[in-house]
């Protein structure tokens, strides 16, 4: 890769702050370029992070609780630089065929980066992001509750064990949260089901959460220093592991 291409040597991750600086030279790169040569550029090295990230995934897998996940989730946080980051910093958007080839790819596996490709960053930014809260339709359908989300049998439980942890929780906290149960697959969540899923978790637990805040932090927009660290990410599975 042109980019990013360090990940690859780190067999337990990398520090962030080679992501950070990564992507800094990646913007500086493609600020010089045509339009054509952007989307190429930018397309290229999303298709190499997604590929290197579910490689990764998939070696997680097959190993079970012994596997080193922070490979993984570098290439996840690269990704999610790429995604939210530079898009919004160059205005950049990508081709609903781009997202629903890697959406056909990995059907029927966890793909939380159809919504957030979906998603213009820069509008997010300067808090006019059309597609972030969509008009909802003339009949709505009822609102899913965080059951519906759990796929695990023992959901009561579940539900009890996350009760202390997310009473008074941030927007930030919520999100450590929903990619805790994800990476435990104690859930099953669809491209661009966040902002849904914390609708029904501000029900279930008497919240008011503004999802699209959620949004920002799961797919670590902003100021990269205050997002959800793989520190921040294992010890929330540690906390909420049945």
């Amino acid at each position: 890769m042109l980019f990013y291409d360090k990940l690859s040597d780190y067999p337990y991750g990398i520090d962030a702050d080679y992501i950070d600086t990564e992507t800094e030279r990646f913007e500086l790169q493609i600020l010089q370029l045509t339009p054509e040569n952007k989307r190429l550029i930018i397309e290229n090295i999303t298709d190499d992070l997604l590929f290197a990230y579910y490689t990764e995934r998939e070696n997680v897998s097959k190993k079970g609780a012994k596997a080193d996940r922070g490979k993984m989730l570098a290439y996840y946080n690269a990704l999610s630089s790429v995604i939210t980051y530079i898009c919004g910093k160059t205005d950049f958007v990508y081709t609903d065929a781009f997202i629903k080839n890697w959406e056909r790819k990995t059907a029927g596996n966890y793909f939380p980066f159809g919504e957030l490709m979906r998603t213009n960053w820069r509008a997010m930014a300067t808090g006019n992001n059309p597609t972030a809260e969509p008009a909802p339709p003339q009949r709505k359908k009822p609102l899913k509750t965080f059951e519906d989300f759990i796929i695990i049998d023992n959901k009561a439980e579940l539900i009890k064990k996350i009760k202390p942890i997310i009473q008074g929780a941030k927007a930030k906290k919520i999100a450590a949260i929903i990619r805790a149960l994800i990476e435990l697959r104690y859930i099953l969540i669809d491209s661009g089901k966040y902002a849904e899923l914390t609708r029904a978790l501000n029900n279930c637990y008497s919240l008011k959460i503004d999802p699209r805040q959620t949004v920002r932090y799961i797919s670590d927009l902003g100021i990269r220093k205050n997002n959800i660290t793989d520190s921040d990410l294992n010890s929330m599975i540690d906390a909420i592991r049945l």
